[in-house]
């Protein structure tokens, strides 16, 4: 189909699943999947195994992938840690309490600038990046609480790393109240070397960020109003072709306020308005 969208590894894809449970709470498997390459003429190939060890309590994930974050709601999605093998440990010993470890790594192939010591060069540098975080929440039923923390450790680097804390609750029947603050010590400001026509972190900066998120509900009407605040390089979510004012703020090194607000009515069934308006303070 020549008027299709979809991509080479899109229009067929062989994907293989082994499972095998052990007992004792041990189950292990593998998942191999092929596809033609995007470029054309070659097959390109994925894989990935795990382990799980379900002791009751404690519940262990072993996986030669791995992705965490110690963000919740808005945040986790553009404060996720780079994807590698890793472990992830789930804690159910306290009730209305889940706690979670993650320890994990991945090689760096993005070469990092490395300032000499005085008098000498600089050098670029790749290599192995290690990752940790922990992420512990309460819930009461009404209202949840948590915090959490996560960082990676480039080799020849300081630790890089974030803190986040975030609540929800119900205000009243059909109205809950979201919000979470975070600060950063990683916020990767990137230069370009139009010569080599290549992107490279040149260096890290601290900030913060705040977001309040209040949504209603009632019959056929569903109403959401966010506030945001953010720091310079602060992204709040994964780059992905921002189409709003909104998409802009969150995938960019923006800084300022954001007031959004969603609105949608089912007028008759079938039949259903959208509603939308960003407004950006001081960006």
């Amino acid at each position: 189909d020549k008027g299709s969208q979809l991509t080479h590894s899109e229009w067929a894809k062989l994907k293989y699943d082994l499972r095998k449970d052990f007992g004792y709470g041990f189950s292990a498997g593998l998942s191999i999947s092929m596809s033609p390459s995007d470029t054309g003429g070659q097959f390109t190939h994925e894989w990935d195994g795990w382990a799980n060890m379900d002791f009751g309590h404690t519940f262990v994930s072993l996986s030669s992938w791995q992705e965490f974050t110690g963000a919740n709601f808005l945040m986790a999605d553009g404060n996720k840690l780079k994807g590698g093998p890793g472990a992830i440990v789930d804690f159910k010993q306290l009730d209305n309490v889940a706690i979670q470890a993650h320890i994990g790594n991945y090689w760096n192939s993005e070469k990092e600038w490395v300032d000499g010591e005085e008098g000498e060069e600089g050098y670029w540098i790749q290599g192995m990046t290690y990752t940790y975080g922990a992420k512990a929440t309460y819930d009461a039923g009404d209202y949840q609480v948590g915090l959490g923390v996560q960082g990676w450790w480039p080799e020849h680097e300081d630790l890089l790393m974030g803190g986040f804390l975030f609540g929800s609750t119900t205000l009243a029947d059909g109205l809950t109240l979201e919000a979470e603050a975070a600060y950063r010590t990683d916020l990767e400001d990137w230069r370009y070397v139009p010569d080599w026509n290549y992107w490279y972190v040149g260096e890290y900066h601290t900030g913060k960020a705040f977001t309040a998120q209040a949504s209603y509900a009632e019959d056929t009407l569903n109403a959401t109003l966010l506030a945001a605040y953010k720091d310079p390089f602060f992204l709040m979510k994964s780059w992905d072709d921002p189409q709003t004012a909104r998409d802009h703020y969150f995938m960019k090194e923006w800084s300022g306020v954001l007031l959004a607000l969603d609105v949608e009515e089912e007028v008759i069934p079938y039949l259903t308005l959208n509603g939308s308006v960003d407004v950006l303070l001081g960006v």
